[in-house]
């Protein structure tokens, strides 16, 4: 993946349906990919109770998009096309002033 930056919120349903269906092992993969790739300030997991879709699970949204998924590298897929890009902050090229001399220069603008 070209950014590897990026956030959101991956939730996956820990009803026991889909808990039995696989989602007990997701959980615990998804939380070592996490860590793996550095995104533990980025990526949010929520377990949920059962919305009534047990025949379509196990039940994982990325961001509110259902995703059918039954592996790790399948998530792992889902995750980095689903979840929304972070854009680096550009760093400023002009000079810097401290705090107090930017606003004493403000000040002397507007004599």
């Amino acid at each position: 993946m070209k950014n590897d930056r990026f956030f959101g919120i991956i939730e996956l349903c820990m009803g026991s349906s889909c808990y039995c269906r696989g989602n007990r092992t997701l959980a615990a993969d998804l939380k070592d990919l996490i860590a793996k790739r550095n995104w533990e300030n980025l990526v949010t997991i929520k377990g949920c109770l059962c919305k009534d879709t047990c025949a379509n699970g196990p039940n994982i949204s990325i961001n509110g998009i259902p995703c059918k998924v039954t592996t790790i590298g399948g998530l792992e897929k889902q995750i980095e096309q689903n979840l929304i890009p972070v854009e680096p902050i550009p760093q400023s090229t002009g000079p810097t002033l401290p705090v107090n001399e930017i606003n004493s220069v403000t000040m002397q603008g507007q004599s």
